[in-house]
């Protein structure tokens, strides 16, 4: 899809076709998150979540694997659809077809809403606004991001940023969004945590990471092959026994509702 294409096209529809790539490439968000919302935030496998703007599941699952009852709020279809089926076995998962600014859920029906990579999307008022009609009385919002860091080895780490850099289509201004949403969570009220992890990937691994971003070149611009041939160039260069290491860190933004509610 052509540059201008891909800018235009509306968020809830920016991963439609890049939903097998999302599945398959995508790190996972770390054990460790579930362990903090337990001691931080008293999360109990009693607590009913509504992850909005859940995708194909990968912060869904993380509570599903707790015992949570899941209500998955996702507007696309396609990446809804992967979502059900990847999410099959687990009874307590709720596919919801809503957008964050209204997902057709009860008042004061959740004891959890929770975003992960997806807040820069939404109009954060309306989609807020929303949170606290779902949300019960001492209810937690718990914003995440997953994002990556330059951490050795640190050569291919910057290097990769470069390359995404020259040939995504709005990655720095897909960047400056997020970093204005998270100062507004910041003056909002909202507590702040950061999670370590680290994950490697050989070559197919690295390319299908590349092809789940929304901002990258799909096979259909001109600019795919270029920068298929460069992505493989950096590889080679820095991989080690066939793969390379990247660094991620796992920002929890986290507040009661009754913080939100007093701003």
């Amino acid at each position: 899809m052509p540059a201008d294409q891909i800018r235009s096209r509306h968020p809830t529809e920016r991963y439609s076709r890049r939903v097998e790539n999302y599945v398959k490439y995508r790190p996972g968000f770390p054990p460790a998150l579930i362990e903090f919302l337990v001691n931080q935030c008293g999360l109990t496998s009693d607590c009913v979540v509504a992850d909005v703007g859940s995708g194909t599941g990968l912060l869904t699952e993380v509570f599903l694997r707790n015992n949570n009852v899941v209500f998955g709020i996702e507007p696309n279809r396609k990446m809804r659809e992967a979502a059900c089926r990847n999410l099959a076995r687990y009874p307590q998962f709720r596919s919801v077809d809503a957008t964050a600014e209204g997902t057709t859920l009860q008042d004061h029906s959740v004891d959890f809403v929770t975003v992960g990579r997806a807040l820069h999307w939404f109009d954060y008022d309306r989609a807020f606004s929303e949170f606290l009609r779902i949300m019960k009385p001492g209810a937690w919002a718990v914003m995440v991001w997953m994002k990556r860091r330059n951490s050795p080895p640190f050569a291919f780490a910057y290097a990769y940023e470069s390359l995404l850099l020259t040939y995504s289509v709005d990655h720095q201004e897909k960047r400056q969004s997020q970093s204005k949403v998270e100062s507004r969570l910041t003056a909002d009220g909202f507590q702040r945590r950061a999670l370590e992890d680290q994950w490697t990937f050989d070559l197919q691994g690295l390319m299908g990471l590349t092809l789940s971003y929304s901002v990258t070149p799909e096979p259909d611009d001109a600019r795919f092959l270029s920068m298929k041939e460069a992505l493989q160039a950096l590889f080679h260069k820095h991989e080690h026994n066939g793969k390379v290491v990247l660094g991620y860190e796992t920002l929890i933004y986290y507040a009661r509702r009754e913080v939100l509610t007093a701003k």
